[in-house]
């Protein structure tokens, strides 16, 4: 393969078999605006869009882990009997109650951590690589909603050109069949010529039939897609032609480059690894400034001793969890691993994904050109054929084959027009530029 090759291809029969034989109206719909209205109406993209809300809220909740938190807290009492304490005095004993056999009380207070281990930091790294995954898998629901809308409307496209070359393979066999009756009515012909054309008629007839069911399925995939009624009459722009400026490894950086499953990939790699982190932070000393007022209430407490304020720091370290926090660590950094192997298989499937893209780019000029070639040399030999049956010089059979080699070869042309526009498209696509 040769180091630079630069692809920029004009398509004029590709136009014309998708526009040129009924121009455009003022309403029609562009390639571009039927993505925009796929997009508008795509619930997988809703989905994708509340779960990448649903990350931010997470990160939110991680970040806020730093910020103190104030806490009301209320209690009540009952025993069995109140509290007392024995006295002895001056050679007297006697028990005195201390409490009540209830007691209510309440307090607040608040906490604001201090040292965790990088445990807050970890987790709001591992919320942030999340939210990012999560808006980057957005992207690629985005990205596929666009392609999917791209190729529902070049089927619709396609679909039309085959009706309109199957109405013109009709029209063809039945202007055949009238002159063979005119040549019958003057004796140039015998009635199985006639028979011969009715039957052709009828199958023409029956492939229109046929073309006008795949016209009508299509249509209504491509207004479900769109988010419209499925009979909604479907007016489209010309297909824009397709042009590639780029080589193939330059394709394939790019793609590499701008993808958004890699990325998505990337940051859950990122997102376990900061897990992990926190789970080992868990272990390590986590110290607090605590502070809060509490009252008790009692008939036996004075004012004094009943309620007060309380400032101090807290530190805890759990020396041994059973290996939770161990293991969780080790289920997260095996969970990176993982998701590391799983984005460089992703990195080859796309490199592999564009080159057969690029191929069959390359694959579709050539059937292109070949059936552009096919369809000429069809229609010439269709004139000489008929003017040869005409002038008696060629049997009625020769027209028939001949006009069926020009509307196969018509179809041909469309099909591989559609299927150039659909490679273009899946390059565009792996290179999120659709």
């Amino acid at each position: 393969m040769k180091s630079k090759r630069t692809v920029s291809l004009v398509l004029p029969l590709a136009a014309a078999v998708f526009a040129a034989l009924t121009p455009a109206p003022a309403a029609a719909e562009s390639m571009s605006a039927a993505a925009d209205a796929a997009v508008a109406a795509s619930r997988p993209l809703k989905a994708a869009g509340s779960l990448s809300a649903a990350a931010r809220e997470n990160l939110d909740a991680a970040k806020a882990e730093r910020m103190p938190s104030v806490t009301l807290s209320a209690n009540h009492f009952r025993f069995e009997s109140g509290l007392g304490m024995n006295v002895n005095l001056f050679g007297f004993s006697a028990s005195v109650p201390v409490t009540e056999n209830h007691t209510t009380g309440y307090a607040v207070s608040a906490a604001l951590p201090l040292y965790t281990g990088g445990r807050i930091s970890k987790l709001i790294e591992a919320g942030e690589a999340a939210a990012d995954s999560a808006s980057y898998f957005e992207k690629t629901t985005e990205n596929e909603v666009r392609y999917q809308a791209s190729l529902h409307y070049v089927a619709v496209a396609e679909a039309e050109a085959l009706l309109r070359a199957a109405e013109k393979h009709e029209a063809a066999v039945a202007a055949h069949k009238k002159q063979t009756e005119a040549r019958l009515k003057k004796g140039m012909a015998v009635k199985n010529e006639l028979y011969a054309a009715e039957s052709a008629l009828a199958t023409a007839h029956d492939a229109v039939i046929a073309a006008k069911t795949t016209l009508s399925t299509a249509e209504a995939s491509y207004n479900r897609l769109l988010g419209r009624e499925l009979d909604e009459p479907v007016t489209l722009d010309p297909i824009p032609e397709p042009l590639i400026s780029e080589t193939l490894p330059e394709l394939t950086d790019d793609a590499v480059r701008s993808s958004t499953e890699l990325a998505s990939l990337s940051e859950q790699v990122k997102a376990a690894d900061a897990a992990a982190g926190a789970a080992r932070a868990r272990n390590l000393p986590q110290a607090a400034l605590v502070a809060g007022y509490g009252k008790q209430n009692g008939h036996y407490l004075t004012e004094k001793r009943s309620s007060g304020w309380i400032a101090g720091v807290v530190v805890s370290w759990t020396i041994f969890d059973g290996g939770i926090g161990s293991s969780r660590a080790a289920a997260s950094e095996k969970t990176a691993g993982a998701l590391t192997d799983a984005r460089a298989e992703a990195e080859s499937v796309l490199r592999l994904d564009m080159r057969t893209a690029w191929l069959s780019w390359e694959e579709t000029e050539s059937r292109l050109n070949a059936a552009k070639s096919s369809l000429l040399f069809a229609e010439e030999n269709l004139r000489v054929t008929s003017e040869r049956y005409g002038a008696g010089l060629a049997p009625h059979t020769e027209v028939l084959d001949a006009e069926s080699m020009r509307s196969a070869a018509e179809a041909r042309v469309i099909h591989a027009a559609s299927e150039r526009v659909r490679a273009w498209l899946r390059i565009r696509k792996l290179s999120h530029s659709v």
